[in-house]
């Protein structure tokens, strides 16, 4: 999308992905190091001054989407 915030813009780019859910499936297969650097990475892009309350959002949404399979796969051992 053209809106999206920049952190889902790169993200889409750096994994070569268009959906949301592809980010996750990506993001399931990586091991837990990197899920963490991933997850603290988007954080930082919460109180990003140039972006719009939806683009905020969004980044806010994916985060947390993220952050429950990432504790799921905890869980499980993974």
């Amino acid at each position: 999308m053209a809106d999206d915030h920049k952190a889902i813009a790169h993200l889409r780019e750096y994994a070569g992905t268009q959906t949301d859910e592809e980010i996750k499936q990506r993001f399931v297969h990586m091991d837990d190091t990197a899920r963490v650097r991933d997850l603290q990475n988007i954080a930082t892009w919460f109180d990003d001054p140039g972006s719009n309350l939806r683009a905020k959002s969004q980044v806010m949404r994916l985060h947390r989407e993220l952050n429950q399979l990432h504790q799921a796969m905890r869980k499980v051992g993974r």
